[in-house]
């Protein structure tokens, strides 16, 4: 094959067109010179490649010329940057910035143009992300401070029968009891410390609402941080974010009656709310494994903000209603960034039994995964994956 046979049909957008040759700007760095006095030599600092430029004499002919002329005529005049078939060095994105034509008496049935064009790009620009972090912690903390406000804004016993701070206290007991069975490991103290003080100066809190609102509030986040992080956190806040079903529910008989069940109420709402608030911060600190974890995680803490955003709504608390959206938001926009760095859960059959190392290694060609294969499918003995039948495996990311 000769060189002519791989000329390619010179075109710009489908529109064709001969050429007689061309000249083209195809290479060379776009610098800065920077000149010192006193220095002979100077700096050419490079900046980028150097933009590409084609320019082709080129010509239509024919009995049909004029309409194949308007046709690249229109294509150099339409918007936008399109495919130029250069014959000599094939597809290129370009913009047509220049067409010069010439038409002769004497040379019927053809046109004569004057091509230029220049490389075409995307008019790219520096892209923003949100900072997913940065944006829940910020709503946690939003949503624990209107928490806190509304209870106090709530709960209140001064001037009001002195029974009513008693059973406030028992309920105060009641959230307490469950904060304290739910830490396992109490540390050096300090949570101890904090439940011996609310436990022995209740009576006082409750006359104190906006202190009493710190207090459990404080007591709720300490459960959290002594569990550590990720699932033991999510494990040790659940039965507190669940707190308040066991109580019976006050009578509605009398004003003092209806005053006791909202106190009541707010009470079970800052404990309970306080847990799920935490359980969103801890996401933060959980390295999921996989995108089922992430997901279901996801999916209970909108269940636990939905049920406390019921609350709030029915309670007609605007503020609150609003920063637990945002924290709905924030907690679900965190764990969707998140999920596609996580490998996704995937069944598979062994076809034979075999122990876990063969298995790990036929699906990951990484023996030491034999154990993960063997522990999140409950194998008896790592030695015999049974075959035939279905076994969980991770997907190799």
């Amino acid at each position: 094959m000769s060189w002519k046979d791989k000329l390619r049909p010179a075109s710009y957008k489908g529109a064709r067109f001969h050429i007689e040759g061309h000249d083209s700007d195809v290479a060379g760095r776009e610098v800065q010179v920077h000149e010192y006095p006193g220095r002979d030599v100077p700096y050419p600092e490079d900046m980028r490649r150097k933009t590409k430029n084609f320019s082709f004499a080129a010509y239509v002919i024919g009995d049909d010329y004029m309409t194949v002329r308007d046709q690249l005529i229109s294509a150099c005049d339409s918007e936008g940057a399109g495919t130029l078939v250069h014959p000599y060095l094939g597809s290129i994105i370009a913009i047509c910035t220049g067409c010069k034509l010439s038409e002769r008496a004497d040379e019927g049935r053809m046109a004569r143009l004057q091509l230029t064009f220049v490389e075409g790009g995307t008019n790219q620009f520096p892209t923003s992300s949100k900072d997913q972090s940065f944006a829940l912690t910020q709503a946690v903390e939003a949503a624990h401070a209107s928490n806190r406000e509304s209870f106090a804004n709530d709960f209140s016993v001064a001037g009001k029968p002195a029974f009513l701070a008693y059973e406030s206290v028992d309920v105060i007991s009641e959230a307490t009891n469950e904060i304290d069975g739910a830490v396992s490991d109490q540390g050096d103290g300090t949570f101890a410390r904090a439940l011996s003080k609310i436990g022995n100066e209740a009576l006082t809190f409750v006359q104190n609402p906006s202190g009493l609102a710190n207090q459990l509030g404080d007591l709720v986040v300490q459960a959290g941080e002594a569990a550590g992080a990720g699932p033991d956190t999510m494990q040790a806040l659940r039965p507190i974010a669940q707190f308040g079903t066991q109580l019976a529910s006050v009578p509605l008989t009398t004003a003092t009656r209806k005053v006791q069940a909202l106190n009541q109420n707010a009470v079970v709402s800052l404990v309970t709310n306080s847990a799920v608030i935490e359980m969103a911060r801890n996401v933060i600190d959980t390295q999921f494994v996989t995108t089922n974890d992430a997901f279901a995680t996801r999916d209970e803490i909108g269940g636990y903000l939905d049920t406390a955003m019921d609350r709030a709504s029915e309670a007609e608390d605007d503020q609150l209603f609003e920063t637990l959206r945002v924290l709905r938001t924030a907690t679900t926009d965190y764990i969707n960034a998140q999920s596609p760095r996580t490998a996704q859960l995937i069944n598979t059959v062994a076809p034979v039994t075999e122990p876990a190392l063969v298995t790990a290694y036929r699906l990951y060609q990484d023996a030491g995964r034999a154990d993960e294969i063997a522990t999140r499918n409950g194998v008896a003995h790592p030695g015999f994956v049974p075959g035939g039948e279905m076994i969980e495996v991770l997907s190799n990311v």
